[in-house]
């Protein structure tokens, strides 16, 4: 199973186990839904009526699972589709941003030895880039569409580098592809056709802009990327 694959059944497993145990929701009310809509219905019927205690436990929801690898656009859409556009982006790069404190943290102080053991060469590869001007290496990193923001924040956690700059420097550089997805996520909520072509826009040109990135920096060797797991 892939490592992608691995961490969304999980993300939906730690949904599902809270809503249920907590009797919020219970399997009867997802049996009638195809497994594709249990997400918009968990977020219509269970987060969104609760005001705000709703965003509270989205905004923990996220920082915890983008900590152990749910994609950061996945909480942006997710955020956008829930709370709005602006507001959504807010609190999903507040919520990626303690998701990279928690994984860098745990990273360095209970994870070394076995990550040093396991990727020297991708550690001496972001150490050399980021262990200098950590803050603004960190941002281009953060634009770049490339890699695995997990397995970035492991890396980091076990090299030399401060965690203030690097934190500070994902947080800034999370901020563009986080209002892309969740205009991208308020869009699907309104059906507003024009702003899911602003957002495609949007993401078009974050793109060529990490494409130039990548060419004017050499960046493409910093794509890090979690091994596929075989069996």
């Amino acid at each position: 199973m892939s490592s992608g694959l691995k961490y969304s059944l999980l993300t939906l497993v730690i949904v599902l186990t809270a809503l249920v145990g907590s009797n919020t929701v219970t399997l009867a009310d997802l049996s009638h839904l195809n497994p594709a809509s249990w997400g918009q219905y968990l977020i219509d019927q269970q987060v969104l009526p609760q005001g705000p205690a709703g965003i509270i436990t989205l905004f923990l929801f996220l920082s915890i699972t983008t900590a152990i690898g749910l994609p950061r656009q996945v909480a942006a859409f997710v955020s956008g589709y829930s709370f709005g556009a602006l507001f959504g982006a807010v609190l999903a790069t507040l919520a990626a941003t303690i998701g990279c404190l928690l994984t860098f943290t745990v990273s360095r102080h209970l994870l070394s030895h076995k990550v040093s053991a396991k990727y020297p060469k991708q550690i001496s590869k972001i150490s050399a880039f980021i262990e200098q001007q950590t803050l603004a290496k960190t941002i281009i990193i953060r634009l770049l569409p490339l890699g695995s923001n997990l397995m970035t924040n492991i890396l980091a956690g076990v090299t030399r580098v401060s965690a203030k700059p690097y934190v500070l420097g994902s947080l800034l550089g999370f901020i563009p592809q986080m209002l892309i997805f969740s205009f991208a996520g308020s869009g699907v909520k309104l059906a507003d056709e024009q702003q899911l072509y602003v957002t495609v826009g949007l993401f078009l040109t974050i793109a060529l802009i990490g494409g130039y990135l990548v060419r004017q920096s050499s960046l493409a060797k910093l794509a890090i990327k979690p091994k596929e797991e075989t069996g």
